[in-house]
């Protein structure tokens, strides 16, 4: 991963609005049509990230339906039913009115509920191939920094899709990342940063731990850490970055576990950068608080860049860019600027259709915000810096 050496860089956690056109064809089975317009897509949202000022750039997730879904296309062992999934995350439970404006009066996500019901393995090892080229050939005479690319960790497709085939979770999890590793491997060697979605580590919290205590969600976390890191063995650490969020659904999010109580599991994933959620106002001063923390009883780990997001994903009021700014200078006067770059909450294509508090125009502006608001920072971030010594 490329550091902050005389400007604070930006980044985003991957996902961007699709083209309208675009969007009917990801719910269909793929036609040389399909990827054409993927190939126009992913080379437009290049081009507006560079023109929003964003210097670490991705593919925008546009041939993806959502961030972790694209997986069951290119591994075996999964059979869609016909019932509903019964993805539903405590705090929107808690207020029924809520969960009927969200979810409807099915109480559940109206999406097909998928299982693991064989062995899984990858079933078409040529699909991040076709992703690889088609980022490559849009970066070509693009001034970026850096470029990254998504994928879905182990532990979010063990959580969000039931095993009734392994019987064993530590087995399932496994196996999903002996298969999701080629992936990774092939990411990396094609030269992009490797970002790791891993909502599950923090997610879980609410979805599947709101009643248990703390030390078994922690258990859970170690579980799938154990199988990410097994799925990155070989992969050098400074080529992965890792995302992990509570979810970018519009709840209350007084459910979310705070990042004190994981941090230090975290620190764990054999990754360079660590982007979390530090923006929006559940968290905001918590996430500070946990650095803080760290950096006063252990110093902060001078092998990890921290991506703290200073855009919040779930809210359609625009920061300003002094708020962005103010937000990366506490950080940057904790950790160094040098061990910081910018980044968003969340995505802003994070499912196509869902939950959509942001609309496609206002995305880009956020990116705007957000690469003026780290200008504003970084003047200040060095000029503190030499006024030390």
């Amino acid at each position: 991963m490329q550091s902050s050496t005389d400007r604070i860089l930006t980044t985003h956690t991957g996902s961007l609005p699709r083209p309208v056109d675009l969007i009917p064809l990801l719910f269909q089975p793929p036609t040389e049509q399909f990827y054409a317009r993927v190939r126009d897509a992913v080379a437009s949202v290049v081009r507006l990230q560079v023109d929003a000022g964003i210097d670490v750039i991705s593919d925008g997730e546009q041939g993806r339906q959502g961030f972790h879904l694209y997986a069951l296309r290119r591994l075996t062992g999964f059979v869609i039913h016909p019932e509903t999934s019964k993805w539903m995350p405590q705090d929107v439970a808690d207020h029924p009115v809520l969960q009927q404006k969200l979810f409807g009066s099915g109480g559940a996500q109206d999406v097909p509920l998928v299982a693991c019901e064989g062995p899984i393995a990858m079933a078409d090892p040529d699909a991040i191939g076709r992703d690889i080229t088609t980022f490559r050939q849009a970066l070509q005479g693009q001034p970026y920094v850096e470029a990254f690319m998504t994928a879905a960790s182990p532990g979010v497709i063990a959580s969000t899709f039931p095993d009734r085939y392994y019987g064993d979770r530590e087995a399932y999890v496994l196996a999903l990342a002996q298969a999701l590793a080629a992936d990774y491997r092939a990411i990396v060697e094609a030269g992009f940063v490797l970002q790791l979605d891993c909502p599950d580590l923090a997610m879980d919290r609410q979805i599947h731990f709101a009643g248990a205590p703390l030390t078994a969600f922690r258990e859970h976390v170690e579980q799938n850490i154990r199988a990410l890191n097994a799925a990155l063995e070989g992969i050098p650490p400074e080529r992965v970055r890792v995302h992990t969020c509570h979810g970018n659904y519009p709840g209350g999010h007084d459910r979310d576990v705070v990042l004190a109580d994981i941090l230090d599991l975290l620190l764990t994933v054999h990754a360079h950068g660590l982007s979390i959620v530090a923006a929006n106002s559940q968290h905001r001063t918590t996430t500070y608080q946990a650095i803080q923390h760290l950096v006063a009883t252990q110093g902060w780990p001078q092998d990890k860049i921290l991506i703290p997001g200073a855009i919040d994903t779930l809210s359609p009021v625009e920061e300003h860019a002094e708020t962005v700014a103010e937000l990366l200078e506490r950080y940057a006067a904790l950790i160094g600027p040098e061990h910081l770059i910018a980044g968003t909450d969340c995505g802003f294509g994070t499912m196509v259709g869902v939950f959509e508090t942001i609309v496609p125009s206002a995305a880009w502006d956020r990116l705007r915000v957000l690469a003026a608001g780290a200008r504003l920072a970084s003047q200040r971030a060095w000029a503190q810096q030499a006024g030390a010594r």
